[in-house]
């Protein structure tokens, strides 16, 4: 958890220099958490590493509760012209407080998909520190929202699709709607085709399982059990 991390510079330090490079060759993808001040070295990190796949949580924290959509607005903009990075739709309620609306994110939801568009932004529940705030379905609610604008095929990349390209490997990812299946006994591998409408049908069934469980906050009580 790199916000964790007093020293702000530490990913430009020597010890990480190698495992960087690691990713870079294996094509691999350092999916990490950032927060505002963070993202002017991330540029620099990538600068060094120009094919290294990086995937930005949570959409690297911007100021929701305090309204402010810069420096973050700037930074985000800069990496999405200069880098190729990808940005998870996720863990932004819990940044616009505990009064959090769909109009307090929108703004910000906004300059995300005006930059990095719907090929570059993964959806993410950010379950359980979501239900700090807000419950798995208060939170995917907000997100068809904010979503609303797009067409079918923009919100099925954003919804899933997006996160096949951005964790492929560097051979780059399937082909459109279709996924491998694993080997179905000693025969050969086959592949079957999926449908991206399907997939969000089946999220939106009734009878398909939604995350039920919460968590309390730190200042909770913690003799309470939890399902």
């Amino acid at each position: 958890m790199i916000p964790d991390i007093p020293d702000i510079d530490w990913i430009l330090g020597p010890e990480v220099e190698a495992s960087l490079r690691a990713l870079e060759t294996l094509g691999l993808t350092l999916d990490a958490r950032f927060r505002p001040p963070h993202l002017p070295n991330l540029r620099r990190v990538l600068a060094r590493h120009p094919g290294l796949r990086v995937v930005i949580d949570h959409g690297a924290k911007p100021e929701i509760a305090a309204g402010r959509l810069d420096p973050w607005g700037a930074e985000m903009r800069m990496l999405a012209r200069e880098t190729t990075v990808w940005v998870k739709l996720s863990g932004l309620v819990t940044e616009a407080g505990p009064d959090w609306s769909v109009d307090r994110l929108r703004p910000h939801v906004d300059h995300l998909l005006d930059h990095f568009g719907p090929n570059r932004l993964i959806f993410g529940s950010d379950w359980p520190v979501v239900t700090l705030v807000a419950s798995y379905a208060e939170w995917l609610a907000a997100t068809d929202a904010l979503l609303a604008g797009l067409d079918s095929e923009a919100r099925s990349r954003i919804m899933g699709w997006t996160r096949v390209s951005a964790t492929a490997s560097k051979r780059g990812p399937p082909r459109a709607a279709e996924a491998p299946t694993r080997r179905p006994g000693l025969g050969e591998a086959r592949t079957v085709r999926v449908d991206p409408r399907a997939v969000d049908r089946q999220r939106r069934d009734p009878r398909f399982p939604q995350p039920t469980f919460s968590i309390r906050s730190p200042s909770a009580s913690s003799s309470s059990s939890s399902p």
